[in-house]
């Protein structure tokens, strides 16, 4: 956050130092933060809760995570439980996200698509961020086969229940977009 907000911190490395340079680079401003994935509810009391939330002037503070329980121990003020898509609804989701419109595309591509659908759990982020994937890829068997068959799949740092879709489209970005999510990968929460 310090280098986010371009705060020479210099040679500082211990939290007794970085926390007053934090609070006075968020100090009055407001601040949407993004803790994804979070495993323990003492991320957020052990890292946030002081200095961040007494500097910032408003707050908006989203959170995912897969155990009710920690959002509720985090002190979440709404909770909103995603829906896992049927196969069906995970079909028509991938067609609008990877903008098939003719019917030849569609009944050519429903078994493969089925089976990326399959793949992401009925995760409906998942199978957007993978429809926007085969959006840039040509509408042909093969070129879904090779999102179907990549090896993100089974990358075992991310969560069983992505199973790569996230990763397969970090890796189909640009380089100079690829850089914008350095800084979330360095602060990633999980075990």
């Amino acid at each position: 956050m310090i280098r986010g907000a371009e705060i020479d911190y210099g040679q500082a490395t211990e939290r007794a130092e970085l926390e007053p340079m934090l609070r006075r680079a968020i100090e009055g401003k407001s601040v949407f933060l993004v803790l994804d994935d979070v495993w323990l509810a003492d991320v957020w009391v052990n890292l946030l809760r002081t200095p961040p939330s007494s500097a910032m002037a408003t707050r908006r503070i989203l959170i995912t995570t897969r155990d009710r329980k920690i959002a509720n121990q985090m002190g979440a003020v709404h909770i909103h439980n995603v829906k896992l898509l049927r196969e069906d609804e995970g079909w028509e989701l991938l067609c609008r996200s990877a903008s098939l419109q003719r019917k030849k595309d569609i009944l050519n591509l429903r078994d493969i698509g089925i089976g990326i659908v399959r793949k992401c759990h009925g995760l409906p982020l998942a199978i957007k961020t993978l429809g926007g994937v085969l959006m840039t890829k040509e509408k042909s068997w093969g070129e879904w086969e090779k999102v179907l068959d990549n090896g993100a799949w089974t990358m075992s740092k991310l969560p069983k229940e992505l199973n790569g879709a996230l990763y397969l489209s970090y890796e189909d970005l640009p380089s100079h977009l690829k850089q914008c999510f350095f800084v979330l990968r360095t602060f990633s929460v999980g075990p």
